[in-house]
Formats: C-alpha cells, structure tokens, sequence
C-alpha cells in the first residue's frame, strides 16, 4: 500500500527550522558565534535513473540536480546535488558539493522527504544539511542548513532555505 507523504504547512516547516537554528547557535557555545544563512536558488533535474550500484533495484533511484542561487554569510553559489531516492517511502540522502564564485566549496550530507505529492506530479520537500568539509573561505566552517522546495513535473526546482554557519 503506497501512502502519500503527510502535508506540513510552509509557516509550519519555517517555524520549526528556526528554532532548530537557534537551538543549534546557543547548543555549541565554543563556536564563533554563528551566522544566520537565508537561501534562495532554482535549478534543474538533470539526471534521473537506476543507480549504478543498483540498477536492478526498482525501489531505489538516482537522481542529480544542479541549482544556483544567492546566500547570505556565502554569497552566489552553484550546487550539484547527488540523490538516492526511495520510492516506497519518499525519502532520499546523498551529498552535494556547492561552489561559490570564488572556487570555495561547501560539501553537505543531508536527508531529505517529500511532504507532498499532487496529481500534476509537483512535490514539495524538506531536507536537512550538515557541512562535512569545505575548501577556500569554509576550510574550517561549520554550517547547517533547513531547505524547503518545490520541484514540478517537469523538474523545476525553487527553494528556500535557513541555516547557521561559523567560519
């Protein structure tokens, strides 16, 4: 039985990522003190398929989507991000490696979910970053990051997001 993801409001999703924000910046105080980051990008679908270490697996795909866009603390940015998507349950990880107009790079780990699904094929979903390295001006950064998207039936893809960084 296939269910639908459960609807989560917008107001609700960047309520509970700004607390996750603050709870973060006040849970690690032998940081610098942290950096609020705001997000917006676009960007594409670029590849969707079997994943080359599973191509049998009809549960399982891959899929990697390149966007760009503008972040406060960062600056304009280009992401690639690679997806391992589970089709049972919605959900997906990976990696991405975002890289500011200066050649410094950020590489997240993150988790994501589709909360909704509608009949066009739209999906709106939520992922949660956590920097594991980075070159340039984040060599030494720490960050999170709270996205919120939309991705159409034709892979358009708009987010926003709220994070912290120290660096």
């Amino acid at each position: 039985m296939n269910r639908l993801p459960v609807t989560i409001s917008k107001k609700t999703l960047v309520t509970l990522a700004f607390s996750l924000v603050c709870a973060l910046a006040f849970a690690k105080p032998a940081m610098a003190a942290p950096k609020l980051v705001i997000a917006h990008a676009t960007g594409n679908l670029v590849f969707l398929g079997p994943c080359p270490d599973d191509p049998n697996n009809p549960t399982i795909r891959c899929q990697t989507a390149v966007v760009s866009g503008r972040a406060t603390n960062i600056g304009q940015l280009t992401g690639v991000l690679q997806e391992r998507v589970n089709l049972t349950n919605f959900s997906y990880t990976r990696s991405a490696v975002f890289t500011t107009l200066d050649g410094s790079t950020i590489t997240t780990q993150y988790v994501g979910q589709v909360i909704q699904m509608d009949p066009s094929g739209a999906v709106t979903f939520i992922e949660s970053h956590r920097m594991v390295a980075g070159t340039g001006r984040f060599a030494n950064a720490n960050a999170r990051l709270f996205v919120l998207g939309t991705a159409d039936a034709a892979g358009n893809i708009v987010i926003d997001g709220i994070g912290i960084i120290d660096k």
